[in-house]
C-alpha cells in the first residue's frame, strides 16, 4: 500500500507518493502548479493496469496523473464554475468504465466518463457542496448520486437515466456542508 497526500509551500502544492517503507516512488514528489482545494481519489480509469490520480484544482479544472507522474492525455478538463467536491468514481452506465461524478459551485453535478467526455449533468439549483455519494437507494439496479445543495435541497439523482428518483430531491431547513453518506 502507498500514502498519497498534497502539500502547500506558497502558491505552489506538491502530489506525495510513499511507499510502505517511507521511500517515494519514482516520479514523486510531483510539483503541480495549481492550488487544492479538495481530496483527491485513485482509480485505474483507463484499466491499464496503474492507478491514476485524480486531483480537483480551485482553477476550475481536474488534473489526471498516472503512478510515475505523467499527466493523462486530454487532461486538465476545464469547467465554467469552480469544484466543490472530490472526484466520486463508479462504473454508472454499466460498461465496465469507470465515471467520475463532480459538484461544481454554479449548482451542476457532472458525471464523466473515464476520457473526461460528459455522461450526465443536472441543474441543482444551488452549488453543491461537501461531495457526492454513489450508492443504489432504491435498489433497482442503477447508481444514484446523492448531495446537498446550497438551496437546502438533498438529491438523489440517476445519471444514468437522467432522473431524480421518485420523492427526490428533498428541502431541509438548513445548508448541509458535508457528504450524505
Amino acid at each position: 500500500m502507498d500514502i498519497l497526500f498534497i502539500s502547500l509551500n506558497d502558491s505552489l502544492s506538491k502530489l506525495h507518493v510513499i511507499d510502505h517503507s517511507g521511500q517515494y516512488l519514482n516520479g514523486f514528489p510531483l510539483d503541480i502548479n495549481f492550488m487544492v482545494q479538495e481530496g483527491v481519489s485513485t482509480a485505474d480509469l483507463d484499466q491499464d493496469g496503474v492507478v491514476d490520480i485524480i486531483i480537483p484544482s480551485i482553477e476550475e479544472k481536474i488534473h489526471i496523473v498516472d503512478g510515475s507522474g505523467n499527466s493523462r492525455p486530454g487532461f486538465p478538463l476545464s469547467f465554467s464554475s469552480s469544484i466543490n467536491t472530490a472526484v466520486s468514481i463508479a462504473d454508472m452506465d454499466f460498461d465496465e468504465d469507470l465515471e467520475m461524478a463532480i459538484g461544481l459551485n454554479d449548482g451542476r453535478a457532472v458525471v464523466l466518463h473515464h476520457d473526461g467526455l460528459v455522461m450526465s449533468s443536472l441543474s441543482a439549483g444551488g452549488a453543491i457542496l461537501g461531495g457526492i455519494s454513489i450508492a443504489d437507494i432504491d435498489q433497482n439496479s442503477k447508481i444514484e448520486l446523492i448531495f446537498n445543495s446550497s438551496d437546502s435541497m438533498l438529491h438523489v439523482w440517476e445519471p444514468y437515466s437522467d432522473m431524480y428518483i421518485d420523492g427526490w430531491p428533498i428541502h431541509f431547513s438548513d445548508i448541509a456542508l458535508t457528504e450524505p453518506l
